[in-house]
């Protein structure tokens, strides 16, 4: 085989691996799962936002300040404010995007799982697994929460296989926040 075939198949075979990773696998955690790992499981709005480079390890990592609604799980102390570290954001000229990492936005409601960062921080159990989005539902007062799983691959552990997002039902905005919630305490009770 000359060189120049054998450079053709090395270009064809690296083609079919299908290039560069654009996103995170895990396997999938169901709620209740979650919900027993998580140190504090918070409803509450993103009030503000505060990315800056961390230049440790020299990315970007946004601060979202939470002010916690309710707690569905309460961590010691239970503070009526919460800060949130994800790794993305713009600062310093710098740009940092974390495949499958939850994202905030300003004044939008949310239900997270969270464990203990560092310096009296959290962070989000999961990466985007562990982040709702909460939204009123269409001609009512109830709320539905959303899972925004853009750039994570969920894999069921039983089987290996892929889980596609829309059979996730949070994932399509049809699980309601109120009986998410009554779940998770009746799952953190021993109650199912």
């Amino acid at each position: 085989m000359s060189i120049r075939s054998s450079l053709l198949a090395a270009l064809l075979g690296l083609l079919a691996l299908g290039g560069p990773s654009t996103g995170a696998t895990m396997y999938y955690l169901p709620d209740g799962v979650l919900a027993q790992m998580a140190t504090a499981i918070v409803v509450g709005r993103v009030a503000g936002l505060a990315p800056r480079l961390d230049p440790a390890r020299q990315l970007v990592v946004t601060a979202a300040l939470i002010e916690v609604d309710e707690y569905v799980k309460t961590p010691a102390g239970a503070p009526p404010r919460l800060e949130v570290l994800t790794v993305g954001g713009r600062a310093g000229g710098l740009a940092t995007l974390q495949p499958g990492a939850p994202r905030f936005q300003p004044g939008e409601k949310v239900l997270m799982y969270l464990v203990p960062d560092r310096d009296s921080r959290y962070r989000v159990l999961a990466m985007a697994r562990g982040k709702y989005h909460v939204e009123r539902a269409p001609g009512g007062d109830a709320e539905l929460v959303r899972l925004d799983l853009e750039g994570l691959t969920q894999i069921d552990p039983s089987t290996g296989r892929e889980i596609p997002a829309d059979l996730i039902p949070a994932a399509t905005g049809k699980v309601y926040l109120d009986d998410l919630v009554v779940t998770l305490r009746r799952s953190l009770a021993g109650r199912r």
